[in-house]
């Protein structure tokens, strides 16, 4: 059971960093899990479409410089058309313009330059007429030529700009229903990480199922052994209750007051506290383990399989009263003659009370040392260890 606990408080902790951003995965409650699931697979199915109707042109990017280059082309030839265009009509306009002048308009010109011009107007009258109409003929004849060049150049223009848009309307159909290799490529990695996340929260859904699961198993085999324990309690209430008056004793010797031994059944199975009413100080609180180390030692005596020892340490009377230090020794003495184990102690030869000791006890309290260690020789130590 402490595995599958385990496991749970394992999983929690991972549940509760994630959240924190220690760890980056995908967890939240089942139902979260779940809803996310449901996006996860739309995604996927969409993205499966996507690569499964992409098609792919080889010669992508060279297509795409060849449709920008055609509509360079056509808007440079665009421009051009709509500039000649104006000339034409401005050509035009003056070729309709331009009339042969009358003969008095003739005459009149010639006069003023005789007036204004004297000895230098020396030709006869039908000679200016023929030259201004020979000057009229030769600029409708540039303009007619002007025309006819400009509306050629326009016609083959529009002739190039129509061959260039159905080109370049070729070229951005197949632009519009293929793509390019690192496209597709880059798809194809969409997708695959969305089947990864997929996979992913489909085990955190498995993982969290088997944990939920755990969870109630756990719950009621806890309950179980709750039960078990209590049964066991009320099973064994003597014995609870020779315990409780062991301990009770024991504290009465020291302090003239019963301490108390509280035993209760939990969750996590039998909890002990131990209480003196004069606690408060460290040396009160080692004799709260004395006596309880004693009352076990009491109850172990009357098995038939006991270890028949109790061993104590100098800590234990570590700021203790003389007083009760004295009193414990001697009640540690009562009783294991009482109840056949034996009681041993290691003490500094300074820290002995025997002003404190009773009468009796302290004249046979020699005989009680087994063992004294020294640093005087080197015999005197403790498995070849010098104190």
């Amino acid at each position: 059971m402490k595995d599958k606990q385990k496991l749970i408080d394992d999983f929690k902790k991972l549940k509760k960093d994630t959240e924190t951003g220690v760890v980056i995965g995908i967890l939240g409650s089942l139902g979260e899990l779940e809803a996310l699931k449901v996006q996860v697979e739309s995604q996927l199915r969409e993205r499966k479409e996507t690569l499964s109707n992409f098609r792919v042109a080889p010669q992508y990017h060279e297509l795409e410089e060849n449709a920008n280059r055609l509509t360079t082309e056509i808007h440079e030839a665009t421009n051009k058309n709509f500039t000649e265009q104006q000339l034409l009509e401005f050509y035009q306009s003056s070729l309709e313009a331009e009339n042969e002048p009358s003969p008095s308009d003739v005459v009149r010109l010639y006069e003023s330059a005789s007036v204004e011009l004297p000895g230098l107007v020396i030709r006869r009258l039908e000679e200016v007429e023929i030259f201004h109409r020979r000057l009229i003929e030769n600029r409708r004849e540039f303009l007619s030529t002007e025309i006819q060049r400009l509306r050629s150049a326009i016609a083959s223009r529009e002739l190039l700009i129509r061959e260039k848009t159905e080109g370049r309307a070729s070229l951005l159909e197949v632009l519009q229903t293929h793509g390019a290799l690192e496209e597709y490529t880059r798809l194809q990695e969409l997708y695959l990480s969305t089947v990864a996340d997929l996979n992913e929260i489909n085990k955190r859904i498995e993982e969290l199922k088997n944990v939920e699961e755990l969870k109630s198993t756990l719950k009621i085999e806890k309950e179980r052994l709750l039960q078990r324990a209590r049964r066991d309690y009320q099973e064994r209430n003597v014995q609870v209750e020779r315990a409780i008056s062991l301990f009770n004793s024991n504290s009465r010797f020291l302090y003239d007051v019963p301490g108390t031994l509280v035993i209760d059944v939990g969750e996590n199975g039998f909890r002990f506290r131990v209480d003196i009413r004069r606690d408060g100080s460290e040396g009160i609180g080692n004799m709260k383990i004395f006596c309880y180390d004693l009352m076990l030692a009491q109850l172990w005596s009357e098995r038939e399989t006991s270890p028949c020892l109790l061993i104590h340490d100098s800590t234990i009377f570590d700021g203790v009263d003389e007083r009760q230090v004295a009193l414990a020794l001697e009640l540690a003495d009562r009783e294991s003659r009482r109840c056949g184990f034996q009681y041993i102690c290691t003490f500094n030869s300074d820290m002995i009370p025997r002003s404190e000791f009773a009468a009796d006890f302290n004249f046979n309290f020699d005989s009680f040392v087994r063992l004294i260690l020294t640093d005087d020789t080197d015999e005197g130590g403790l498995l070849g260890i010098r104190f």
